[in-house]
């Protein structure tokens, strides 16, 4: 993710885009949902990757996440930005799968860097796979963890010393870190696992009907003005017919 534009993950999507996602997937529509968290996936794919170095482990968290997330969003009321809210959610459990996973060892050749990660505290490794991963600002990551910007430098700081002599040596050992891509039923078994959901089919076609564009009369005005534009022309053909058989007479 580049953060090009305050205003938070939103700018992914559109705020608009995904406030209607997020109202659809409120009514049990699973493939708004499964739009709205692959918006916001390949961050949150980066962070937990970096937090537990397996791609599979990955995985499992993140599918499990996504539903509990579904789940809560049908009940949820809270008005905190839903990128910040899905970061919360998937920051604990990246802690708590890793807290279970401490004794397992990364199974790649090259794992210089998945070492050092493993030894940094969460934080540290969630706050630079963002600012350096992802080019989100210092100030905008601060605000994920509820906390100050000069604290955030600062973890930041801690976590770039582990990993190289200086910023930019850091910097490209997190670049050069590659994200692994979904397992490839990654998508197919989010769907799957939705069951049987409780659809509110009224609900979501009325917000449909009410959120659908207005229907353009460019089409039929320009129809009409091509319909007028030939008639004038034959009415000119008719009267000029005329003025030629009266002056034959």
């Amino acid at each position: 993710m580049n953060e090009t534009s305050e205003g938070g993950w939103s700018v992914l999507v559109g705020a608009s885009n995904e406030d209607d996602l997020i109202a659809r997937s409120r009514l049990g529509d699973t493939t708004s949902f499964v739009g709205l968290v692959q918006t916001h996936d390949a961050y949150l794919r980066r962070v937990t990757f970096n937090l537990l170095g397996k791609p599979e482990l990955m995985d499992s968290v993140l599918h499990e996440v996504y539903l509990e997330v579904f789940e809560a969003l049908r009940n949820d009321t809270d008005e905190a930005p839903f990128g910040d809210w899905l970061f919360g959610q998937v920051f604990a459990a990246c802690e708590k799968a890793r807290h279970d996973h401490t004794k397992t060892k990364v199974d790649s050749a090259d794992n210089d860097t998945q070492s050092q990660l493993n030894i940094m505290p969460s934080d540290e490794v969630a706050a630079l796979s963002m600012v350096t991963g992802e080019n989100v600002s210092i100030e905008r990551t601060a605000q994920l963890f509820d906390t100050s910007k000069k604290d955030m430098a600062a973890t930041i700081a801690s976590a770039r010393a582990v990993l190289g002599e200086d910023d930019e040596t850091a910097d490209e050992a997190i670049l050069l870190h590659r994200t692994p891509r979904h397992d490839g039923d990654f998508w197919t078994t989010i769907n799957r696992s939705f069951g049987d959901v409780e659809v509110e089919h009224e609900q979501l076609e009325a917000h449909t009907n009410a959120n659908a564009p207005a229907p353009t009369k460019r089409r039929w005005l320009g129809r009409t003005t091509t319909t007028l534009a030939v008639t004038a022309a034959s009415l000119l053909v008719v009267v000029g017919l005329s003025f030629a058989l009266l002056g034959r007479v």
